[in-house]
């Protein structure tokens, strides 16, 4: 009986009504933060990437590629994010 009261009364519905709003807002903030983090990690990412190959690119257009192998051994033991570089070097028809 005392539960059947508890479920009716008025301040518990509001008291509930609040929580899952608050949840509710907790839940969509925390979607937005994680979706902007990821958003502008992926861009910084993307810029690394872009900015490393155009110097590359650049720095050896006119040279022996065996210059750039040396420089790309370089980049890959210079001990910055040494375990997650990868390099393809492709020929200009691919």
């Amino acid at each position: 009986m005392l539960a059947a009261n508890i479920t009716q009364s008025i301040a518990t519905r509001l008291a509930l009504g609040f929580a899952l709003l608050v949840a509710e807002a907790i839940l969509v903030a925390s979607g937005v933060f994680y979706f902007g983090t990821v958003g502008v990690m992926d861009r910084r990412i993307d810029a690394k990437i872009a900015a490393i190959s155009n110097r590359l690119v650049d720095s050896f257009k006119n040279r022996p590629i065996e210059e750039l192998a040396r420089q790309i051994g370089l980049e890959l033991n210079d001990g910055i994010d040494s375990d997650t570089e990868i390099f393809l070097v492709v020929s200009p028809a691919g």
